[in-house]
């Protein structure tokens, strides 16, 4: 009786699971997971123009992509992006990116960049969102 019920217990947990297991094989939305998040990895770190004894940036940042479609896209001009970013950040000085405002404002002419770097490049802007998941001056 035992093993009667422990069959149909893994029967019936087998049976749950298809559905998830067809996504996966098929490369669906579980396994796409776009609309979301694209790290930039590694972080991107650059140097500060030395004031006030600050000499490095590490930011941590994630893009907000819409589609499969779009994060191909972003994917196959990371190198620009990346470079566009390092362009963008290196030798600011570092005393006024501190406040929680100014890293608002950089966040947004970031955003604004690479989404003209994206236009540019592939005809659409492609990148929705920017987000700093880490933010160190040193």
């Amino acid at each position: 009786m035992k093993s009667i019920k422990r069959a149909a217990g893994l029967a019936l947990a087998a049976l749950l699971s298809l559905p998830f297991m067809g996504a996966f094989a098929s490369g669906g939305a579980l396994d796409a997971g776009f609309p979301g998040y694209m790290e930039l990895d590694p972080p991107i770190v650059v140097n500060l123009a030395r004031t006030r004894g600050s000499k490095y940036l590490r930011a941590d940042i994630q893009l907000y992509i819409e589609s499969n479609e779009e994060a191909d896209l972003v994917t196959l001009h990371m190198p620009r992006v990346r470079d566009r970013l390092i362009s963008l950040l290196a030798g600011r000085d570092g005393s006024t990116l501190m406040t929680t405002e100014a890293r608002e404002t950089l966040r947004g002419e970031l955003l604004t960049d690479l989404r003209e770097v994206m236009m540019t490049q592939a005809g659409r802007p492609a990148i929705s969102g920017l987000y700093f998941t880490g933010f160190i001056i040193q």
